[in-house]
C-alpha cells in the first residue's frame, strides 16, 4: 500500500508536465504521502515503546532484602509476620524491588530512613502480593511528610504523598480499621490502574470490572451509604476502593460477614483471602 502510494507520488512528480497535471494536484498528493509516513512512524514508535516496557508476568525478582531490612519488617509489619516461609521470601523480594524502583524524598530536608523505605514498600506489597509484579507504574516518586505540622499536599500523577506519623500509627494497630498507609496506597494503585494502557493494567481487567459492578451495587450499604454518588466521580470511587482495602486487611472477618459481595469481589481481585488467613491465627 505504502510502496504503491510512493511510486505514484514519484511518477506524478517526474511526469507532471507531461500529463498536464496541476501544481495543486502534486501538493495534495505530497501532503497525503507525508500524512501516511507520519501515521506509520507513530504506529512503529508506539509498538517499540510497548515492547520496551517489561510485561508484568515476565519480571523475575531474585534479590532479597538485607538482614537489617528484614528485621524492620519483623518488628513493624504484622501482615508479614503471619506469612508462610515461601510467601515471606516472595514478600521480601517484592519489597526490595519496590524500594529500588522508586525515588523516595522527604519534605523540608528531613532524612529518608531505611525504615521509611521498607515500611512504605511493604504497604504496597501487602496489597499486591497476589498479583503479578507492578513493573510500569505511573508513580515514580514517594514524597514523605515526616512532620504532622507540615501543610498537607495531594498526590499528583507521578508522586504519592504520604504522612509518616499517620502511616506508622496505622501499622501499630493492625486490626482497628484505621490505616493511612493502606488507604493512600490503595487509592494510588486504583488511580494507576485507570491511567494504564489495556495491556499493562495492574488489576486483571475482568476481575476489576466485576469489582466495579459489585461496588456500585453495594455503595448504598457500605459505610452508611457515604459513597452513593461515586458513579460519576473518580475521586469518590478511589476513596471507596481505598476504604475497602483497609477493611479487607484490618477487619477481614467482619468485612466478609457484613459486606459479603464486596469482600468476595475484593478477594477475587487481589488474589488473597484475608478472612481465611485471619481465622487460622
Amino acid at each position: 500500500m505504502l510502496s504503491v502510494l510512493l511510486f505514484r507520488w514519484w511518477y506524478f512528480a517526474a511526469h507532471s508536465e507531461e500529463v498536464g497535471s496541476s501544481a495543486g494536484g502534486f501538493v495534495f498528493m505530497t501532503i497525503g504521502v507525508i500524512v501516511v509516513l507520519m501515521v506509520l512512524y507513530y504506529a512503529v514508535t508506539k509498538f517499540f515503546e510497548h515492547r520496551s516496557l517489561p510485561r508484568k508476568e515476565s519480571i523475575k525478582i531474585t534479590e532479597s532484602l538485607s538482614a537489617i531490612h528484614k528485621s524492620i519488617l519483623s518488628e513493624g509489619f504484622d501482615y508479614y509476620n503471619h506469612l508462610s516461609t515461601a510467601d515471606k521470601d516472595l514478600f521480601e523480594k517484592r519489597v526490595r524491588y519496590y524500594m529500588t524502583s522508586k525515588m523516595f524524598t522527604s519534605e523540608d530536608g528531613y532524612a529518608v530512613t531505611d525504615e521509611m523505605k521498607v515500611m512504605i514498600s511493604a504497604s504496597v506489597t501487602q496489597i499486591t502480593l497476589g498479583l503479578p509484579i507492578v513493573a510500569n507504574s505511573n508513580y515514580t516518586h514517594i514524597l514523605i511528610m515526616p512532620n504532622a505540622t507540615m501543610i498537607p499536599r495531594s498526590s499528583s500523577r507521578n508522586t504519592i504523598v504520604l504522612p509518616w506519623r499517620e502511616f506508622l500509627e496505622g501499622y501499630k494497630h493492625s486490626d482497628d480499621g484505621q490505616n493511612e498507609g493502606l488507604k493512600i496506597m490503595g487509592a494510588a494503585l486504583v488511580r494507576d490502574n485507570r491511567f494504564q494502557d489495556k495491556a499493562y493494567k495492574i488489576f486483571p481487567t475482568k476481575k476489576y470490572e466485576n469489582w466495579e459492578k459489585v461496588s456500585l451495587q453495594e455503595a448504598e450499604n457500605f459505610m452508611s451509604g457515604m459513597f452513593q454518588n461515586m458513579e460519576q466521580d473518580d475521586r469518590i470511587r478511589d476513596e471507596y476502593f481505598a476504604m475497602a482495602v483497609v477493611y479487607f486487611f484490618e477487619l477481614p472477618i467482619a468485612f466478609k460477614q457484613k459486606y459479603t459481595p464486596l469482600y468476595e469481589a475484593m478477594s477475587n481481585l487481589l488474589g488473597q483471602d484475608t478472612a481465611k488467613k485471619m481465622g487460622r491465627r
